[in-house]
């Protein structure tokens, strides 16, 4: 379905390592801290539509291929779309804390930095522009992505 790929669209979204430019170097290492680093060889799963993964995922190295649901228990796909370095998913699960509905596979081999709701709140109850600003440069992304889809929506009316 085009409409999934035009929501994510990796060209037009904000790269999360750009919105994070106003950190300072101390925030940056404590950011660091918080973070999981992950490697994923090509062809492997990192997220399962469905599963109980509440993480947010930011791709540091190599691509990404998400496939969506409508819902975590649905059949009917939303399409795919491929994701690069900067690229952020999962952060519908992330905040909401519902089933992910959407599936990750490494189409390369990739770095990604994991962070989990529950490191998220220790970094937020510690650090609290820390969190702030991570929140604030999803937020953005999240926007953008709205945006995206509200416009593609309205053009099928």
């Amino acid at each position: 379905m085009e409409l999934f790929s035009d929501i994510f669209a990796s060209n037009l979204t904000p790269k999360f390592d750009n919105l994070l430019e106003n950190l300072t170097d101390e925030q940056v290492n404590l950011l660091g801290v918080f973070l999981e680093k992950r490697g994923c060889l090509a062809g492997e799963k990192i997220a399962v539509a469905g599963d109980e993964n509440h993480a947010l995922f930011i791709i540091i190295e190599g691509r990404v291929i998400l496939s969506g649901k409508s819902s975590p228990g649905a059949t009917a796909n939303c399409g795919t779309t491929e994701l690069d370095a900067g690229d952020i998913f999962g952060e519908i699960a992330f905040f909401s804390q519902e089933n992910s509905c959407i599936s990750a596979e490494a189409l390369d081999d990739c770095k990604l930095f994991m962070l989990t709701h529950q490191q998220f709140k220790r970094m937020a109850e510690r650090y609290p522009a820390l969190g702030y600003e991570l929140c604030h440069a999803v937020c953005l992304i999240i926007a953008s992505r709205l945006s995206r889809a509200c416009k593609k929506i309205s053009g099928l009316t």
